[in-house]
């Protein structure tokens, strides 16, 4: 009985130690998976602020372009104006031209009168001249 005691005795032992060694496996494992844990619960607040800061970004370009959208239709009002004004600049400029072209048609007539004018007065100052001469004739 003494042997079977003993036996006993070496499992419950051998029994106690395997336990312990487990339990320091087990300790160890703990204090590895607590690590983990917190790197992992830093990771994911350092992805929190990551998606924070994309958000504020993505609203910051959101506002960008509702800014740009506003000066593209502020730029396209103006360049209605513009045309507009083009519009009037050129109506005045082809007004312009035919009353240019009006004015060089009554000028061109203006000196064809001229032109016939003195033709008229060469033709006078001729006959004058003729007029004169058989005057001179008849003086006694």
């Amino acid at each position: 009985m003494a042997d079977r005691s003993a036996e006993s005795v070496k499992q419950i032992a051998a029994l106690v130690n395997f336990i312990v060694s487990q339990m320091e496996v087990t300790g160890t494992t703990m204090v590895e998976t607590a690590r983990e844990v917190e790197l992992s619960t830093s990771l994911v607040y350092s992805a929190g602020e990551s998606f924070g800061e994309i958000e504020n970004q993505s609203r910051a370009t959101a506002t960008a372009i509702s800014d740009i959208s506003g000066a593209v239709q502020e730029l396209s009002s103006q360049s209605e104006l513009l045309v507009l004004s083009l519009e009037s600049i050129v109506e005045i400029a082809n007004n312009n031209v035919d009353g240019s072209q009006s004015m060089s048609a009554a000028s061109q007539e203006q000196l064809a009168t001229m032109q016939e004018v003195d033709a008229s007065a060469g033709f006078l100052a001729n006959l004058s001249d003729k007029l004169h001469s058989l005057i001179e004739k008849f003086k006694i």
